[in-house]
Formats: C-alpha cells, sequence, structure tokens
C-alpha cells in the first residue's frame, strides 16, 4: 500500500466517526432536558458514538479487510471477538490507540453504559453512583483549566465523551493538536 493510498484509507475511516459538531448538537440538545429518560438517551447514544469510533480507531492499525471481515470482527450477531465494548476497550489500549488513563475512562463509560442499559429502574445523572462516576473521569481534571466548565455529572460525561471522539478522530487524521491537556477551544466543552 502507498503512502497516499494509507492516508487516504485512514480518511476514510477517520470519516465515519461524526465530527464534533453533530455529536454536540445531538448530545447537548438533550443534555440541557432534566427529564431522566434523556439522560438514558444521552447515554446511550454517547456511549454508541465511543464504541463506533473505536472500531474505526482499531481497523485504522489493521491491514485493510473486507467488509465481510470486518462484520465478522465487529458483529454482535456473529460472535466476533470485538464486538463488545470491553474488548474494544481493551483492544484500543493494546494496540497504544489510548493510555491507562483513557482507558479508565472508557472503562467508567461502559460500566454507565451498562447500568443505564441493563438497569430498569429509574435512574439519571443524580444518581450517586452515577454522579460519582462522572466526577471521577481522569480527562475530568483536565477541564477544571477552562473555567467555567460544569460540575454537573450531566455535562461532565457528556464533555468526556466529546473529548474522547474528538481524541480517536485527531489522532487518525494525524491532527495532534487536541491531545488531552492541550484544548484550547473553550467552545468545545459544554458551560
Amino acid at each position: 500500500m502507498t503512502v497516499k493510498a494509507a492516508a487516504r484509507r485512514l480518511k476514510a475511516l477517520a470519516a465515519e466517526i461524526p465530527d464534533d459538531g453533530y455529536s454536540r448538537t445531538i448530545l447537548s440538545g438533550l443534555s440541557h432536558r432534566e427529564d431522566p429518560a434523556h439522560d438514558r438517551s444521552i447515554v446511550l447514544i454517547a456511549s454508541a458514538l465511543v464504541e463506533n469510533a473505536l472500531e474505526v480507531a482499531i481497523l485504522s492499525k489493521m491491514v485493510q479487510v473486507s467488509t465481510d471481515f470486518r462484520k465478522r470482527l465487529f458483529s454482535y450477531d456473529g460472535n466476533g471477538p470485538l464486538a463488545t465494548f470491553d474488548a474494544r476497550i481493551k483492544i484500543a489500549f493494546a494496540l497504544g490507540l489510548v493510555g491507562p488513563r483513557t482507558k479508565d475512562d472508557l472503562d467508567q463509560i461502559r460500566i454507565i453504559r451498562n447500568h443505564f442499559a441493563h438497569i430498569p429502574d429509574l435512574i439519571d445523572f443524580d444518581t450517586e453512583e452515577i454522579a460519582t462516576l462522572c466526577r471521577s473521569f481522569h480527562l475530568q481534571s483536565t477541564f477544571s483549566i477552562v473555567e467555567g466548565i460544569s460540575d454537573d455529572p450531566r455535562i461532565i460525561f457528556v464533555n468526556v465523551t466529546l473529548a474522547l471522539l474528538s481524541r480517536l478522530k485527531s489522532d487518525m487524521e494525524g491532527d495532534f493538536s487536541n491531545r488531552f491537556g492541550t484544548f484550547s477551544k473553550r467552545s468545545f466543552f459544554l458551560p
């Protein structure tokens, strides 16, 4: 594969991750509603976006595979070895796509997602355990350098998922200017 072909492939894969504006629009629209049912939507949509971004990032480190083989790797229906969020987090860490702190944050997103997806009780971001997990994201500590960032667990969760999506996408595109700790745009975060 030529360098140009590899660059085109990575750019095409990165395009599969929704851009920051699209993700922010969806999640911020939901995050400003106080209905606990919206919290479930926020978690499930944001987690799905991150899980899909991990799939694309993992694919960027592999040889080019056919659509059929990709489905066999990542499909829930076919019991693919990378079908679960947990498996994608582990392989992303093993491939060096994420470091240990980001892996921990991804695991917390997975745990929160599993609670919202599998617990039939009405839970929301104000549920003590959920709020505690949101306030303990490693990435949350980088937000404290930006004045006016909310301590609301709902906003923290959205900001963390948006930051992870942006980082995965920018790493694939070769734009390392948005690496953790160097966010320069106040408008990136929800207030």
